[in-house]
């Protein structure tokens, strides 16, 4: 049985909230920080419990201090989820990151290509339906967004 979330209504209802618009055709973003222990991912458990049955979909990406040196990640894993391996468009925007793109000279243009590439990729999924995405970095300055 999960805990009880206590004094958390108003940032539930605020994270619902947008959920609402997002599940109405207007997207938002939240950025929830705290410490490690604080409660973010129960807070965002708790707010997104009821985006399924809103008809949207719901992806989690995380990560930690040992991704920092594996730019967009965090992304990567929320984009994809756990059956990416074979996603041939995971596979670009690896290689991307990877400087393996004749097209993409330096380290600054292969980041930038692979941002646009991800950028292409919610737009995509967005137009498909509501879709919640939450990545959980926990770090120096943990943030949930």
């Amino acid at each position: 049985m999960a805990a009880v979330l206590v004094g958390r209504e108003e940032h539930v209802g605020a994270l619902r909230g947008l959920l609402d618009e997002a599940t109405a055709g207007r997207g938002g973003s939240a950025l929830v920080e705290g410490e490690p222990g604080a409660g973010r991912t129960r807070l965002l458990t708790e707010a997104l419990s009821a985006a399924v049955g809103l008809g949207c979909r719901v992806r989690h990406g995380s990560g930690d201090e040992l991704w920092q040196g594996y730019p967009l990640r965090t992304v990567l894993d929320c984009l994809y989820g756990d059956d990416a391996a074979a996603d041939p468009g995971r596979a670009e925007i690896v290689g991307l990151l990877n400087g393996e793109d004749a097209d993409t000279p330096t380290a600054e243009a292969s980041l930038l290509a692979a941002m646009d590439r991800l950028l292409s990729v919610v737009e995509e999924r967005c137009a498909e339906g509501p879709l919640s995405y939450s990545t959980i970095c926990n770090g120096p300055t943990t943030r949930v967004c």
